[in-house]
């Protein structure tokens, strides 16, 4: 059996959340497809579901193809899922990593490097796919990419499998960043990382503790990832030190209240509840340029959108403080400049003095020091880049 593992099962999760399916992610499914190398070193990987109980299953049985009964496997077929998808290319400077449970199923190929897996490991941090292979679940993943992923990409990773986004398995070089797929459902939380992570041995504890810390779950986008880790991250980081947001908090309006707004309720980007500041990412990329079409319906339809936006952000602003909420509206070209985060920063700051009585002047005046100005730099050039990894 071969199991994709670290970046590679990363690239397949990825894959399977950008095409929407993410039921795949359960322990309790079977999936009825071989691996295919090419003799150019290439791998595909496509996958047909089929539903079976793997209870009191373990690694070592899943490592025998016959501790299954395939063919009453296909028999109880109910779904079809599509392929994969485009996994990107793997080649001998970023290739495909499989983990085999016994030296003699490795494979030599220029751009396929084989793992040894331990057969104690837990039945629920594989995802079976077939006879002859799996991937690694998404906490098994994770703690695989410990050992080697920058710190900063494993605590990006982790925010992404626990938000209800997905980027592109594939670097994207796209300035709308259609790359990034919004709407999915989470595949993993911090408690279920947690767990496995008692349960095998991690290959850099230390760092996968140090990000569990620093991860929040609930984003709904990179953006909004990264506005909470630059500001919730240590001074010496690059950060502002600002303490722990909670990422999409649902409010709903009180009865009373409601007749005085348009909905009843609303979810909040970045919230500090300590002074009831939702911090609002507002998103820069449209679907059409204007300046690249010619084409006088196409502008009208886009200037349209953006004006019914625009309102609806002010409208959205408006019933916020009839909560007692205030918005602080934060751009991509904010997350982008130290000077304009450093802005951005100071409002959370007074709001933080004025509402909560806390003194923040000392604080912000440490964060903001000209010294700690290359390390910020440096922070919001990493969250810039694709939270993409080799493993």
């Amino acid at each position: 059996m071969y199991i994709a593992v670290g970046g590679t099962a990363l690239r397949v999760i990825r894959a399977l959340r950008c095409d929407h399916v993410v039921h795949v992610f359960s322990p309790a499914m079977i999936r009825d497809r071989q691996i295919a190398f090419d003799e150019g070193g290439g791998v595909r990987f496509e996958v047909t579901e089929h539903p079976v109980s793997l209870s009191g299953l373990t690694l070592a049985d899943m490592a025998q193809e016959r501790s299954f009964d395939f063919d009453a496997v296909r028999a109880q077929a109910k779904v079809d899922l599509p392929g994969v998808g485009d996994l990107g290319a793997f080649t001998p400077d970023d290739p495909c990593h499989l983990g085999v449970f016994s030296r003699r199923d490795r494979v030599w190929r220029k751009a396929v490097r084989c793992h040894l897996l331990s057969r104690s490991l837990p039945v629920e941090s594989l995802v079976i796919m077939g006879p002859q292979l799996a991937f690694a679940a998404p906490e098994l993943a994770v703690i695989q990419m410990s050992a080697t992923a920058e710190p900063l990409v494993l605590v990006q990773t982790i925010m992404e499998l626990c938000g209800s986004y997905s980027v592109s398995p594939v670097p994207v070089d796209d300035v709308y960043d259609t790359g990034t797929v919004f709407g999915v459902p989470p595949v993993m939380s911090l408690q279920s990382l947690d767990a496995l992570a008692a349960r095998v041995r991690v290959p850099n504890k230390q760092a996968l503790t140090r990000a569990m810390e620093l991860a929040l779950e609930g984003a709904a986008s990179p953006a909004e990832a990264n506005l909470a880790l630059a500001l919730s991250l240590p001074v010496v980081q690059g950060g502002y030190q600002m303490g722990t947001p909670a990422l999409n908090v649902r409010v709903d309006v009180p009865e009373h209240l409601v007749p005085r707004v348009s909905q009843q309720t609303y979810f909040l980007d970045v919230f500090y509840e300590d002074c009831l500041v939702d911090l609002e990412y507002e998103s820069t990329a449209f679907h059409l340029d204007p300046l690249l079409s010619l084409d006088a319906k196409a502008f009208g339809l886009w200037r349209q959108g953006n004006v019914i936006k625009a309102d609806a952000d002010r409208r959205r602003a408006r019933e916020l403080a009839v909560l007692g909420i205030r918005p602080i509206p934060v751009t991509a070209y904010d997350l982008r400049s130290v000077t304009r985060m450093d802005q951005v920063a100071w409002s959370l700051a007074t709001q933080r003095e004025r509402v909560a009585g806390i003194d923040m002047a000392e604080h912000m005046a440490a964060a903001t020091d000209p010294r700690t100005h290359l390390a910020r730099m440096r922070l919001l050039e990493q969250l810039a880049g694709e939270p993409h990894v080799v493993w």
